[in-house]
């Protein structure tokens, strides 16, 4: 038996997968010695009963998080851009991540920011810098 989730071969009595901790038969047992559980599959009394596997935070994740922080002072518009990029991935291959949530919208917020302030020092360059337009016009 493989799982549906990630492909990883089983043993028949498994619960859940091992590898990414998806329930196989809806988290109960199938068959094998001892599977009738008066308590009820899934209690902790059960001989076959497998905790989920918890995951935690990929590399793409980390790295979201971290650009997303590093884009407000040091390198602004790519962090904020790279820090989308790896929390979208992040969210894509595992799921939800929190860590990964958190670096794509600190990544967003910094990237508008950013996109505000330079559309205001153009402006002001254009409004304080040229008197008329003809002015703009002889000097380009």
């Amino acid at each position: 038996m493989y799982c549906k989730n990630c492909g990883k071969e089983l043993e028949p009595t498994t619960s859940f997968c091992p590898v990414c901790g998806q329930p196989v038969n809806g988290g109960r047992p199938t068959g094998g010695p001892g599977s009738y559980n008066p308590n009820g599959p899934g209690s902790q009394y059960d001989p076959y009963y497998q905790p989920p596997v918890k995951q935690g935070p990929d590399g793409y994740a980390i790295a979201s998080l971290v650009l997303g922080i590093v884009s407000f002072f040091v390198i602004p518009i790519i962090g904020a851009i790279l820090a989308i990029v790896f929390g979208n991935k992040s969210i894509r291959d595992t799921g939800v991540n929190t860590m990964a949530r958190v670096g794509k919208i600190l990544g967003i917020v910094s990237l508008a920011i950013y996109i505000v302030v330079i559309v205001i020092i153009v402006a002001a360059v254009l409004l304080l810098g040229f008197g008329t337009m003809s002015e703009l016009y002889y000097y380009m």
